[in-house]
């Protein structure tokens, strides 16, 4: 009596990878097979595969899979000949975290103010950033230097506002991101005597007229 042993089949989920929450859409997967008819995807948390009976497809994660930092899908043979078991193999997508920016609070400075306090933070996948600006003032020590000074320009402080833009940079796979703050400016206040007189030492008292403007 002759023994013949049938190869099981295989199946190939692919590698592990990993995206970034903000620049993630359909996530291509591609798995493989053989010695089978045929394979299907399955696994995840809500999300969606483009054809899920594709060796080949793409699966765009949920909500829930984002919140998990990481999905696994699972692609598993069918139709295995001379009825062996099937076989199934896993690929794990990780989501990490996109950048953090806060460019800080608004703020409302005096027309005789030559520069505003920059307190920018960024955390998360970098620590890095660029500032930029609808104005025509200038960064100090540079426009790299999160938490630096903007200098105001004599037509920034005509317009009476600027708005600064503090952007995320070496972002990796994230997209980069952007915060903004305002900065109003108003006029310094201006004080005048508006009377010079000259009274009799007698008289108790004085009069007294001035403005006061801004």
């Amino acid at each position: 009596m002759v023994v013949s042993f049938i190869q099981s089949p295989t199946s190939n989920a692919g590698t592990d990878d990993t995206y970034c929450k903000n620049n993630v859409g359909s996530i291509p997967i591609n798995g493989a097979f053989s010695f089978a008819a045929a394979g299907f995807w399955s696994g995840g948390n809500g999300g969606a595969f483009g054809n899920s009976g594709a060796a080949s497809t793409t699966y765009t994660p949920s909500p829930a899979d984002l919140g998990a930092d990481s999905v696994a899908l699972f692609f598993t043979t069918t139709g295995s000949f001379f009825s062996c078991p099937d076989k199934q193999d896993t690929v794990v997508i990780y989501f990490t975290d996109a950048p953090v920016i806060d460019a800080g609070p608004n703020q409302l400075v005096c027309s005789n103010t030559t520069q505003v306090d920059l307190v920018g933070q960024i955390s998360g996948p970098t620590t890095t950033g660029t500032w930029t600006s609808n104005g025509s003032g200038a960064f100090a020590p540079s426009q790299n230097d999160v938490a630096g000074d903007y200098i105001l320009s004599t037509t920034d402080i005509t317009n009476g506002n600027v708005t600064l833009f503090l952007t995320s940079t070496n972002n990796g796979n994230c997209l980069a991101v952007m915060d903004s703050l305002q900065v109003q400016i108003i006029d310094f206040p201006v004080v005048t005597i508006t009377n010079e007189d000259s009274t009799c030492s007698s008289n108790a008292t004085l009069n007294l007229s001035g403005t006061v403007t801004s």
